[in-house]
């Protein structure tokens, strides 16, 4: 049984390692017809996800006035208008924003590997160190005091659980697919502040009525306050310098 009060920045990752699965297996199994090709796409998805969700961060965060996507996800009004009312939510943009920054990193990583893989770069360390701060940031900057937590709880939360509860003497196959998931969740609880976790709980009665509603009954292009540049990213004109 691991003392988590231990863990601290300077030692995680050597509790981390402890329950990381072995290469030799997965070295075989990324050699199966058809893994690999699965792999390259999964990548360039990423990357591009990931440069969406920058696009996105950018524009919300940083005043860009361009979003660059060339696809849409539309709404019925009465989805959008309650949506909206959940986003008028300081710790929910302050989420987005997290999320939307560790795709954008997550995407710079996909790209790492696929100079490697695909494109017969070397592999720059220093750059690899500098995205794995970047998401570092996102997950235990941003991410964490979004929540009312710190790093340090975060690390040894997630060494409680997988230390001490899902692999207590290492990492087997076995274990990863049959996760005690009640007990889990027990430890995760101890370790969390039941007063964080009111400050997110959302106005159930609208969540419930959320559910209910259509949400592709409504399929008509972005309000007046955004138009199409000639390269089909939408432009927004007014609200933004």
């Amino acid at each position: 049984m691991i003392d988590v009060s231990q863990v601290n920045a300077e030692n995680y990752h050597q509790y981390a390692i402890c329950t990381e699965a072995p290469t030799g297996p997965a070295m075989e199994r990324i050699q199966k017809e058809g893994v690999i090709q699965f792999f390259r796409g999964l990548l360039y998805d990423s990357e591009r996800a990931g440069q969406g969700f920058d696009s996105l961060k950018k524009f919300l965060f940083y005043g860009k006035q361009t979003i660059a996507f060339d696809r849409e996800h539309h709404l019925s009004p009465k989805s959008l208008q309650m949506i909206q009312t959940l986003l008028d939510n300081p710790q929910l943009i302050r989420l987005i924003h997290a999320f939307a920054g560790m795709q954008s990193e997550l995407a710079e990583m996909a790209d790492i590997l696929i100079g490697v893989l695909f494109e017969g770069k070397q592999l720059d360390v220093v750059n690899a160190q500098e995205e794995g701060g970047d998401v570092n940031w996102y997950v235990n900057g941003l991410w964490a005091d979004s929540l009312g937590t710190t790093a340090a709880r975060v690390m040894r939360q997630n060494i409680d659980k997988l230390a001490n509860v899902r692999y207590p003497e290492k990492f087997t196959e076995l274990a990863a697919n049959n996760r005690d998931l009640e007990t889990e969740r027990k430890i995760l609880e101890e370790h969390s502040d039941a007063s964080i976790q009111a400050n997110a709980v959302l106005d159930a009665e609208l969540m419930t009525e959320f559910k209910h509603v259509d949400a592709d009954a409504d399929r008509e292009e972005p309000s007046s306050d955004a138009t199409r540049g000639d390269d089909g990213h939408l432009v927004f004109v007014d609200g933004i310098a």
